[in-house]
């Protein structure tokens, strides 16, 4: 799954995919720009592979007007907006979790 998220807004924008590549990363890149047509999308990323892929910089090179990778240090995650929509969505999905299995055993126990 790929995102980003807008600090000022808090919108957040995600793609699934059922891999990370740069064909993916690519076109993730485009539906970002797409929903944000006027203005320049500096997207700051982290330091995973094909976010640095060859074949990625002629595209960045061209379109430089309308997207500009801003590279994390590496081992920063912290640093990165959508980090925390991920730490949150995964704390979110574990309380559903945790709650289903609670009412199940529950319902069990009423058996």
């Amino acid at each position: 799954m790929f995102g980003c998220v807008e600090p000022n807004t808090g919108k957040v924008i995600t793609q699934v995919s059922e891999r990370g590549n740069t064909l993916s990363f690519f076109q993730f890149i485009i539906c970002v720009c797409r929903l944000n047509p006027n203005q320049k999308v500096i997207m700051v990323v982290d330091n995973v592979r094909y976010h640095h892929a060859k074949r990625l910089k002629p595209i960045l090179e061209k379109y430089k007007n309308r997207i500009e990778l801003a590279y994390l240090p590496a081992y920063s995650p912290d640093l990165n907006p959508i980090e925390r929509v991920w730490w949150y969505m995964r704390k979110k999905l574990v309380t559903i979790d945790i709650l289903n299995q609670w009412k199940y055993e529950f319902q069990s126990s009423k058996s």
